[in-house]
Formats: C-alpha cells, sequence, structure tokens
C-alpha cells in the first residue's frame, strides 16, 4: 500500500509539473501572438495615416483645380465685361471693342500657355475666349446705340463665323460642351437676327449639328 501511495504522489508531481510547463508555453504564445498584432498595427497606422493624406490631398487638388477654376473664369467673365461696359458708356466705343479682343487674345495665349501644366483650367479659359468671342462680336452692332458696324448684313455673317469656329472647334476637340455652346451661339444668331428665313436655316443647321455632334 505504501508503494502505490509513493507512486501515485510522482504522478502527481509529474502532472503538475507538466501542467507547469503548459502553462508557461501558452503564455509565451500570448504574449509573442499580442506582441505580433501590435506591431502589425503600428506597421498599418503609418500606412492609413498617409492614405489619408494622399485622400486629403487628391480632394484639395481636385477643389482647387476644378472649383476654382470654374469661379475665377466667371469672376473674369464678368469682370472684363463689366469694364468693356464701363468704356463704352463713355462713349469710347472703338476702345471698348478693342479692350474686349485683347483680353480674349490674353486668354488665349495664357490657354495656351498652361495647357500642359494645368490642362483644366486651360480648357476652361479657352471655353470663356470662345464665349467672349462671341460676345464682343455680337456687341459690334447688336444691341448698342452706336454701332462699329452700321450694316447688319457684315454683323450677322460675322457671328456666323464666329459660331461656325466654335462648331469646328467641337468637332475637333469631340467636346459636348463647345458643342453646346455652337449650337446655342447659332440659334440666339437666329433670333437676333429677326428674320424667318434666316432663323428657319440656321435652327436647320443647329439641328444638324445637334445630330452630328452628340
Amino acid at each position: 500500500l505504501q508503494e502505490k501511495l509513493e507512486d501515485a504522489i510522482k504522478r502527481i508531481g509529474t502532472l503538475e509539473d507538466r501542467i507547469t510547463i503548459l502553462e508557461k508555453s501558452l503564455s509565451t504564445y500570448q504574449t509573442t501572438e499580442q506582441g505580433s498584432l501590435i506591431t502589425a498595427a503600428r506597421n498599418q497606422a503609418p500606412e492609413k495615416e498617409l492614405q489619408i493624406d494622399l485622400n486629403l490631398n487628391f480632394n484639395e487638388k481636385k477643389i482647387g483645380e476644378f472649383g476654382l477654376a470654374w469661379l475665377g473664369n466667371l469672376v473674369l467673365l464678368f469682370g472684363i465685361t463689366f469694364l468693356t461696359e464701363f468704356i463704352a458708356s463713355k462713349g469710347y466705343n472703338s476702345v471698348s471693342s478693342l479692350v474686349g479682343f485683347a483680353s480674349v487674345a490674353g486668354i488665349f495665349m495664357i490657354s495656351y500657355r498652361i495647357r500642359k501644366t494645368l490642362s483644366h483650367m486651360s480648357y476652361m479659359f479657352e471655353i470663356l475666349g470662345y464665349l467672349l468671342i462671341y460676345y464682343f462680336t455680337f456687341r459690334l452692332h447688336f444691341f448698342t446705340g452706336d454701332p462699329l458696324i452700321e450694316s447688319k448684313g457684315i454683323a450677322t455673317a460675322i457671328l456666323l463665323l464666329a459660331s461656325s469656329i466654335q462648331i469646328f472647334m467641337a468637332a475637333h476637340k469631340k467636346s459636348e460642351l463647345f458643342a453646346v455652346l455652337g449650337i446655342i451661339f447659332l440659334v440666339f444668331t437666329s433670333i437676333v437676327v429677326n428674320d424667318t428665313n434666316i432663323m428657319l436655316l440656321l435652327s436647320a443647321i443647329a439641328a444638324a449639328c445637334s445630330l452630328f455632334l452628340f
């Protein structure tokens, strides 16, 4: 009986030793796993911060290049038209037209110079330039007390030329926005000319351009 008791005590001691070894192994594994998770989280944190910074920089660039481009061009449009109208109101119609077309030339020059570095801004300047070309051409005869071009026919021909250039550029650049502007120019010209035959002809041309360009 004493031998059996001693043998049972030895077995219990061996079992306790094994349990202690298992506990140490489990503790070491948990510590290693937690350390790996913490290290992985620390490694991922800079990547997430970098991704957030890239997203913020992209959004800022998008707002600056696209949103401010529209806003700046609108301000420039109203500024140039106000300046030319102010000069015309003082009785200097020829100077007003000269300033207007000189402004258009400057806008196209800037658009050409920045076409590679700021492509969207260059595109917006082009749109602004063609809008101002039509506006200043329109003001040579229509809706002015002292027209520089007395002949309505010549003024209409110049307006049609400006509209045709716009439509040609729309086809060349494959731009729907340019096409919309060209068609609007044609329709507006047909309205202000106030001639039934010309209105019918220009309306047909505008419809044909719509089918071709869209």
